[in-house]
């Protein structure tokens, strides 16, 4: 799987995103005045990628600005938390108009997708996550009612009782509009869960792979929970997420030629979350990465004895790939906020609860991320034409 988005970033166009616009799940758009009016003709000079960059324009700036949050467990989640605040309370986050998000990530993404109060968010991340969602599989209604409950199914409902009250995709704000990642095993893509449309999203536009889709009717049923699970199932932690789908195309018909596909951390892929924002033609991305290195001076950081250490080289590589695209498309546009606090970065990402002490670390930690760059923002998120 990795080998292959490797050969798809080093053999794609240099701007990714056009390339990949056209193999990415097809949410319903909603267009500016100038954009509907160059679609019926009415005002010349405006290209099909401009359209299409007018509507990925949600806020009407100007800019198309993403927000990449990263996966790396509770450790992301509470860096994220911290950012997420500090970027409200200086007036960026009104600036954003898509948010990518991973794993760990993705669980404060969603809650602040969904509109709930971001000042009663940490206190929940105290409860253990992992005797939750345990608790949750081995109930009498589970144990009795003949359907084969995972962890994962049980994570997913240890998010509803926790953050999210079984509120469904539909339910997420319109702006910023939040984008769940997760990697579909059958086809190595990237698998993107948004409020209108979720399916495979590829930067390889030779289409020897089939690409898939959550049908319609599936799409406005589908809970905030199952998605967040889907993007933190970490594999061997958690079992892959079953999801039934259909071939792009297939203009909605869930029962002709639907199938079954597996989905496991999108961390896999990309744990930055800066993929979908490139597909999505963003001017300015901040990324706020948690993450840590798999490769280190003292050597591999995540390593299972009896494997080999062909994954996180490739990881690494892909990373690095990932990084040098956006920088060059992007230059000073993009903002890395990656985490330096040592204390921070050696926390494990497999943790399952957090004590009150690691909670204000994290924030406070997250917090320092966006004042110390605040000047790095100011000028990604400059207009145009203040900058000519």
């Amino acid at each position: 799987m990795l080998l292959l988005r490797y050969k798809q970033i080093m053999s794609g166009d240099p701007d990714s995103g056009v390339q990949a616009t056209q193999n990415m799940a097809r949410p319903r758009l909603s267009f500016s005045f100038p954009c509907l009016l160059a679609l019926f003709g009415l005002l010349p000079g405006l290209t099909a990628a401009e359209v299409a960059q007018d509507a990925n324009d949600l806020n009407g700036d100007g800019l198309v600005v993403g927000l990449a949050l990263s996966g790396g467990g509770l450790r992301a989640t509470g860096v994220a938390y911290g950012a997420l605040m500090e970027l409200s309370d200086l007036g960026f986050l009104e600036r954003v108009d898509w948010i990518s998000a991973v794993s760990g990530g993705s669980i404060i993404a969603a809650y602040y997708g969904l509109g709930l109060p971001l000042d009663s968010f940490g206190g929940k991340l105290q409860t253990n996550l992992a005797t939750e969602s345990l608790g949750n599989v081995f109930t009498p209604k589970n144990l009795f009612d003949g359907r084969d409950t995972t962890r994962t199914d049980g994570f997913a409902q240890t998010l509803d009782d926790l953050f999210f009250g079984g509120q469904r995709m539909t339910a997420l704000r319109e702006r910023p509009r939040l984008l769940i990642n997760a990697t579909n095993l059958e086809t190595a893509n990237l698998f993107v869960f948004s409020r209108a449309a979720s399916g495979d999203e590829s930067q390889d536009a030779s289409g020897h792979l089939p690409l898939y889709e959550l049908p319609a009717a599936e799409q406005s049923r589908i809970r905030v929970s199952a998605c967040v699970a889907a993007s933190s199932a970490i594999p061997t932690v958690l079992v892959p997420f079953e999801l039934k789908v259909v071939p792009r195309g297939s203009n909605g018909d869930s029962t002709s030629k639907a199938r079954v596909i597996r989905l496991i951390d999108g961390g896999v892929v990309d744990n930055q979350g800066i993929e979908a924002l490139l597909t999505r033609r963003c001017d300015a991305i901040l990324s706020v990465d948690a993450s840590a290195s798999v490769i280190t001076e003292k050597g591999y950081r995540y390593f299972t004895p009896g494997s080999t250490k062909v994954i996180p080289i490739i990881r690494k590589r892909y990373r690095d790939l990932l990084q040098a695209r956006v920088r060059d498309r992007l230059g000073e546009r993009y903002v890395h906020l990656q985490v330096t606090d040592e204390t921070v970065v050696e926390m494990s990402p497999l943790q399952t609860s957090l004590e009150k002490e690691e909670l204000a670390r994290l924030v406070a930690h997250g917090r320092d991320l966006v004042r110390g760059q605040r000047e790095a923002i100011v000028g990604a998120l400059a207009s145009p034409e203040s900058q000519r």
